[in-house]
């Protein structure tokens, strides 16, 4: 969910849509996580974002070996 979130802070900007149902948990929580992110510019959401694939896949932009 955080790489969703930082996606969309990235592409969109802070949330300011309304929140889904609660019954409609996955939805809720996908806007939660995002609305956690406040007023986060769109640059420090694309660099969170690329650090945080670094972290958990690091490697994952160097080219492929053919």
């Amino acid at each position: 969910m955080k790489f969703y979130a930082l996606f969309k802070q990235a592409t969109v900007g802070p949330n300011a849509t309304k929140a889904p149902s609660k019954l409609k948990i996955v939805e809720r929580y996908k806007w939660d996580e995002w609305k956690k992110l406040g007023k986060m510019s769109k640059d420090d959401a694309m660099k969170t974002y690329i650090e945080t694939l670094n972290k958990k896949a690091p490697g994952w932009n160097t080219k492929a070996k053919l």
